[in-house]
């Protein structure tokens, strides 16, 4: 038989060796597929959002604990991306500097100022 050296076992674990990277290339096709839809639909939500029309913060999260320094439920999947409106006054006693951010291209800092709400 011409072709009978196909089945020594190292033509045999080739062959297999082949198979079994077929299947890992599958199944990373399949990942990068399903990565691809889930960016995707991510894209989806902000891009509607840009265009949606804001809603009041209390419509679109859940109300906070009333009790301080406890974190409240944390907002639901279609929040995300949302875009709100607030009413409040700044609270410039608790402002905090976020250290390393790049501002302009230069390295510098963040000003984050709370805003308390009227209720």
């Amino acid at each position: 038989m011409v072709y009978g050296f196909l089945r020594t076992p190292r033509w045999l674990g080739l062959a297999a060796l082949a198979l079994a990277l077929a299947a890992v290339m599958v199944l990373a096709g399949q990942w990068q597929f399903d990565r691809y839809r889930e960016r995707s639909a991510i894209n989806a939500r902000i891009d509607a959002a840009t265009t949606a029309t804001p809603t009041p913060v209390g419509a679109a999260l859940p109300a906070p604990p009333r009790t301080p320094g406890t974190a409240g439920p944390p907002p639901p999947a279609a929040a995300q991306w949302s875009l709100v409106t607030m009413t409040g006054r700044y609270d410039r006693g608790h402002e905090i500097l976020a250290r390393g951010r790049t501002v302009g291209g230069r390295v510098g800092f963040e000003v984050l100022t709370p805003l308390v709400l009227a209720d």
